[in-house]
């Protein structure tokens, strides 16, 4: 037994065609040379549209999750402060004192959250306009009315802080206008999107 194992001696290399000899190690070196060649070429086919595209498209996939900010904040600022002043007596200091500090934590939960979904909207409002940019397709930018906005912003504190809801009906007024041509602007990059994506499917097939 021993002598057959002698005699067989180490493995030999396969043999393909005439003296060309294909080690085992050179085969596997090759399979993930080409696999990693063909995965670079791929993204290299992609042009900058494409590109954009896939932006846009990795982007409203990963939508921040703000339910439980939204949740959490509304149940702090309102049911909180009712269920406190239905079960606490609030003449003594302690049931104000936390019916406020709820209702606090509450909003700035709320603006978190809000904070978090108008950046992401922004961002994908910015990869769309890019992708269009792009396709030769740009919808053009918003009107902005920064001196109106500040005004307004102020009315409404003012009014708040007065105690004079005719003064906040002037703040709203003089924030309509921004408000409307931001709304126009998103909803002219959404239609305009759109298009250029039905048209680059349609295109692809």
């Amino acid at each position: 037994m021993g002598e057959e194992t002698e005699h067989l001696g180490p493995p030999q290399p396969v043999v393909i065609q005439g003296n060309a000899i294909i080690e085992p190690t050179e085969v596997g070196q090759e399979s993930s040379a080409t696999t990693t060649s063909t995965s670079s070429t791929s993204a290299q086919d992609m042009s900058p549209v494409e590109e954009a595209l896939a932006r846009v498209r990795f982007l409203e996939e990963n939508k921040p999750n703000t339910a439980g900010l939204y949740t959490v904040g509304v149940l702090l600022m309102v049911v909180v402060p009712l269920f406190l002043l239905l079960v606490v007596d609030v003449l003594f200091t302690d049931g104000a004192f936390f019916c406020c500090f709820s209702a606090v934590v509450g909003v700035v939960l709320i603006l978190v959250a809000e904070s978090k979904h108008s950046g992401w909207k922004k961002t994908v409002q910015s990869a769309k306009a890019d992708a269009l940019q792009m396709s030769n397709a740009p919808v053009e930018e918003a009107k902005k009315y920064p001196a109106l906005n500040t005004v307004g912003g102020a009315v409404i504190l003012a009014s708040l802080f007065f105690e004079i809801p005719p003064l906040g009906i002037v703040g709203i007024l003089l924030l309509t206008p921004g408000v409307s041509a931001a709304w126009t602007y998103d909803k002219d990059i959404k239609r305009a999107f759109a298009q250029v994506l039905e048209a680059h499917e349609k295109k692809g097939k």
